[in-house]
């Protein structure tokens, strides 16, 4: 009798989501398929890579280092929560690595997936927007440091 597989966690199901989406973006790329995932990472064939990849088993440390470099990512973008495990290269002047909230690393998918135009188009308009954002906040205060008129 086949014993049934657990429920993934939300964390595990978006582990999976992430990595489907980097999968997505990345595999025409790096000209790579399954079966070469598989290959590279050790596992006997490319049914491993597909039970991560449609979250039929959990991701866990280990392939999630795996996958990254092969993927040409940071690990926190298939799973943020990994930061906390992994070391600093050089503790004394290395900082921790920077756990992005999920919509940053969903824009920085988003941004891999675009022409370098468009990168640099949307560098632009968000460079200007802050830009913009920033001068109404200068005149705010500004404003505030104006001797009040008398009544």
């Amino acid at each position: 009798m086949a014993t049934k597989r657990r429920e993934l966690t939300a964390a595990e199901l978006d582990a999976a989501k992430a990595l489907q989406q980097i999968w997505s973006a990345k595999k025409d790329e790096l000209h790579l398929t399954q079966g070469r995932v598989a290959q590279i990472c050790g596992w006997s064939n490319e049914s491993a890579f597909g039970a991560y990849l449609h979250a039929r088993v959990p991701l866990n440390t280990e392939a999630v280092l795996r996958l990254a470099k092969i993927l040409k990512v940071h690990p926190i973008e298939i799973m943020p929560e990994i930061a906390e495990l992994l070391p600093l290269a050089n503790p004394e002047t290395d900082v921790a690595p920077v756990v992005y909230p999920k919509e940053d690393l969903e824009l920085l998918r988003v941004m891999n997936r675009v022409t370098d135009k468009q990168k640099n188009d949307a560098r632009r308009t968000l460079e200007k927007y802050a830009e913009n954002n920033q001068a109404v906040i200068d005149e705010l205060i500004a404003r505030q440091n104006l001797p009040r008129k008398a009544a």
